[in-house]
């Protein structure tokens, strides 16, 4: 597994404008780690798969692993990206 040429590690902020870019959501403000994922994002199901897909294309993983951490908040869902980025580069 290794990160696309184009893949790059993205702070909090940058991360929430690409995901909410890439889900077709409004970017909310202000941006914070305990910003929930379904309520503030409003995300459902389909979302959450979603964004589990954009997760894995903006850390460049074309196999992330078998079993995602539940996540409900940006934060989560940012720890998450970081720990693809990880493996990425490994």
């Amino acid at each position: 597994m290794r990160p696309s040429s184009s893949a790059q590690v993205l702070d909090l902020q940058s991360f929430a404008r690409a995901l909410c870019r890439e889900l077709d959501v409004p970017i909310p403000q202000p941006i914070f780690e305990d910003l929930g994922l379904f309520d503030a994002l409003g995300l459902d199901s389909l979302g959450a798969f979603q964004m589990l897909v954009t997760l894995e294309s903006l850390a460049g993983v074309d196999f992330p692993p078998d079993d995602p951490p539940t996540m409900f908040t940006l934060g989560d869902a940012h720890h998450y990206y970081l720990g693809l980025c990880a493996l990425g580069a490994s």
